[in-house]
């Protein structure tokens, strides 16, 4: 453990140098806040509570885009009402352990509601949202040390500043936030927050001051330790005023998710869809502004008047231009605006904008739920998917997959989660493999995993025709689990292969014992019709096939 001025010094130095190197980014921050995200529009943190926002905005395509494209993201990945996760090893014989699958499922469903009963679905919301805006998104979570419930935060992206290792994954953050002094003793305790905390406590508990969370990798860590300052990952809360160490401890994982929508070249900060779309955006808002003024200056004209009629007159609302003029004429201004060339120039850089954020697929994806046929459904999610990918795929990998982690982490340490079965103990190091299974990534499941087994058998299907026994090469059972599982049948609904097994001794010796019992009944039907003959006959039958039984 480092000495408190040591530790305030290594604080303050990392906290300045990442202020220097975020400088270079807060001017585009600000210009796409100020034009498409409102809420976040307080980059610097320099608003005042309640103070107007969005004052620049004339034209409303770009918010209205950006929010169809976090609403269209967000529900296609999370949803509160389906799964869309599960859990596996990443090992196909190991999956397909009974007890196994059995615990991935078990843990999956704590999860779910772990989940529902936080605010997860809101905080991450906020944060496909800025992710899609402002390039950078960041979340946390802690429990709640009454209710044990998580709490998750998408964080203000202003007030975060952060720095990649060598591989460029985020692993450093300091967040710079503001705490009502009786958080901060709620947070740190009264015995360890400085004195002048203490004061605006019982002068005004609820006045802010600016605290710096520092969470980075340590270089003396031991993961042998229990104690929190012995961990991976420092986590130091330090008092901005004065420099004071309120708190020190550790993470044994780093606790934030850190998304960059788009990452250009080794700039730790990521760009986003309002960024490449920011020429549109501020022409789309000069184009609208000055239609604006044209509607106005069509419908309430500035007026010529003599001037000798000034203050006579009250035409309002208007612009008066007074002149000289011996016919004493007052007559109304003619602008001559043509409003078609201002309108079909804005629409056009209105749709520009919306295809930076790609709205016309989450329409489309909408749209499929009403498809005529299952076949033109898919092919609309096939294309979403294809357009999508490599988006999505960062936001798991950055995002979603984080998230999991968190909450799992959260609650093993808690005690709330069963150990495992010992084939998984015997795996120990080895990550938990997440399967998504949302709307999105089902349609790439499907277009991906899925479409090479369809295209072939459909190609090779005139063939069976012709030679049935060429289906003999086909592993008819493998090709159903990838085809279950890549439209995400869940795993817990297919058979492991000693069940399958077991069902096909059954139905082998069941068909075997009513081949048994079918040979039987005809073996007996000609002894029945003997016999019936011979009743017939008055027993002359039997009496001549056996003439010496008497």
């Amino acid at each position: 453990m480092a000495d408190r001025e040591s530790l305030k010094k290594l604080v303050v130095s990392r906290q300045n140098a990442l202020e220097q190197k975020r400088n270079l980014w807060e001017a585009i921050w600000q210009e796409v806040a100020d034009f498409v995200i409102p809420i976040r529009e307080d980059i610097l943190g320099t608003l005042l509570p309640g103070q107007k926002q969005g004052q620049r905005i004339y034209d409303g395509t770009a918010v209205g885009a950006a929010q169809l494209y976090a609403d269209g993201v967000h529900s296609h990945l999370f949803s509160r009402v389906s799964p869309w996760f599960s859990l596996l090893s990443g090992d196909d014989e190991i999956d397909s352990i009974k007890n196994v699958r059995q615990w991935f499922q078990d843990v999956a469903s704590h999860l779910y509601l772990v989940l529902s009963r936080s605010n997860f679905y809101d905080m991450s919301w906020q944060f496909i949202y800025d992710g899609g805006v402002i390039g950078t998104a960041v979340m946390y979570a802690e429990p709640d040390g009454k209710t044990g419930n998580i709490v998750w935060e998408a964080i203000h992206p202003g007030e975060c500043y952060i720095e990649e290792n060598v591989y460029g994954y985020v692993d450093t953050l300091h967040r710079k936030r503001k705490l009502t002094a009786k958080q901060a003793i709620e947070r740190f305790g009264i015995d360890n927050v400085p004195e002048a905390v203490k004061t605006q406590y019982n002068l005004d508990p609820y006045k802010e001051s600016e605290w710096i969370h520092a969470v980075y990798p340590r270089e003396d860590y031991d993961d042998r330790s229990a104690l929190a300052i012995k961990k991976k990952f420092a986590s130091v809360w330090m008092y901005k005023g004065s420099g004071h160490i309120a708190q020190e401890s550790g993470y044994d994982e780093f606790p934030y998710s850190v998304w960059r929508f788009m990452k250009c070249g080794k700039a730790a900060y990521g760009r986003s869809n309002a960024m490449l779309a920011l020429v549109d955006i501020k022409k789309a808002n000069i184009i609208s502004k000055t239609i604006l003024g044209a509607a106005q200056m069509s419908v309430d004209p500035p007026w010529n008047i003599p001037s000798e009629m000034r203050d006579k007159l009250q035409l309002k609302p208007g612009g008066h231009n007074y002149y000289d003029n011996e016919a004493r004429l007052v007559s109304r201004v003619n602008p001559n605006i043509n409003y078609p060339i201002g309108t079909d120039r804005e629409e056009r850089v209105q749709a520009a904008i919306e295809r930076h954020f790609k709205t016309q697929y989450f329409l489309l994806l909408t749209q499929s739920e009403r498809a005529k046929t299952a076949t033109e459904a898919l092919e609309i999610k096939a294309e979403l998917a294809n357009v999508l990918g490599p988006m999505v795929g960062r936001l798991n990998n950055e995002g979603s997959d984080k998230f999991i982690d968190m909450a799992f982490n959260i609650e093993w340490n808690a005690g709330r989660i069963p150990p495992p079965p010992p084939e998984l103990i015997e795996r120990q190091g080895q990550p938990i493999q997440i399967n998504y299974m949302g709307p999105l990534a089902q349609a790439q499941r499907r277009l991906f995993a899925t479409q090479g087994i369809r295209s072939g058998l459909e190609t090779v299907a005139p063939i069976f025709e012709l030679s049935p026994g060429s289906m003999d090469i086909v592993n008819w059972d493998e090709t159903a689990k990838d085809l279950l599982n890549g439209n995400g049948f869940p795993a817990k609904n297919i058979n492991d292969e000693t069940d399958v097994e077991t069902i096909r001794e059954q139905r082998t010796k069941a068909q075997q014992q009513q081949q048994a019992m079918t040979m039987m009944m005809e073996g007996a039907k000609p002894i029945k019709d003997i016999v019936e003959a011979d009743v017939k006959s008055g027993g002359k039958l039997s009496k001549a096939l056996m003439p010496n039984v008497k």
